[in-house]
């Protein structure tokens, strides 16, 4: 998984023949946090570009907390 898929997954322009193929938010979160598992899993820690990855997981993270999708999708 990689942003450019996920990116691809959310687009949506009926008249380019894209349809959006995520059906519910948490496909979308877990494949957001599958990008940052595969940058732990295949990036030492301490090499730059795991590190950008740990802060944009943490950020992520932040954000999808604080948009509550989650707890509304419970109620």
């Amino acid at each position: 998984m990689d942003l450019g898929t996920v990116e691809k997954k959310l687009a949506h322009n009926p008249n380019k023949g894209q349809h959006r193929e995520y059906k519910h938010p948490l496909e979308f979160r877990d494949d957001v946090r599958q990008i940052w598992e595969n940058c732990r899993t295949y990036n030492r820690p301490g090499q730059d570009i795991r590190k950008m990855g740990d802060r944009l997981s943490d950020s992520f993270e932040k954000k999808w907390a604080a948009s509550e999708i989650e707890k509304k999708l419970n109620e």
